[in-house]
């Protein structure tokens, strides 16, 4: 889902990062200061100091390009949310 909230979250050190909902601190989703670029270097590459790891030996490029596709896709429909509430 991208929200930081998946099965093993509880055990990840540190936590993982909600990437899709509109945070009390932005008018928009983490999700959108990051470019798609630099969203496929993290899911091929991991990220150095979060629980990310790489995940180049097991996603396809098409994968890893539909699953921000996913993403993006899942950061509108919390954006609309978003609006909805403070109109």
């Amino acid at each position: 889902k991208a929200d930081g909230n998946g099965p093993i979250a509880p055990s990840l050190v540190p936590q993982p990062r909600n990437l899709v909902v509109v945070t009390s601190w932005g008018e928009k989703p983490f999700i959108d200061y990051m470019s798609d670029s630099r969203l496929y270097a993290s899911i091929t590459n991991g990220v150095p100091g979060t629980s990310m790891q790489p995940w180049v030996k097991v996603l396809t490029d098409e994968d890893r390009w539909s699953i921000i596709t996913y993403m993006r896709d899942r950061a509108d429909k919390e954006r609309g949310r978003s609006e909805q509430i403070t109109q």
